[in-house]
């Protein structure tokens, strides 16, 4: 956000909205169904989704 690279925003809401994104599918698939997540694409959508919001133009 300092280089400009991030639109302002608060940091800690930001990185908890990645974080969530994250844990939507890895993290709780596996810990309430036992279930590991196939990874094909699902990280470098969430970056997506995230830089969609916050990436400066």
């Amino acid at each position: 956000m300092d280089s400009g690279a991030l639109r302002k925003a608060d940091p800690e809401y930001a990185a908890n909205q990645l974080l969530g994104l994250v844990k939507t599918f890895f993290f709780w698939p596996e810990f309430l169904l036992g279930e590991k997540t196939k990874t094909n694409g699902i990280m470098q959508d969430c970056v997506a989704m995230f830089l969609s919001h916050y990436k400066t133009q």
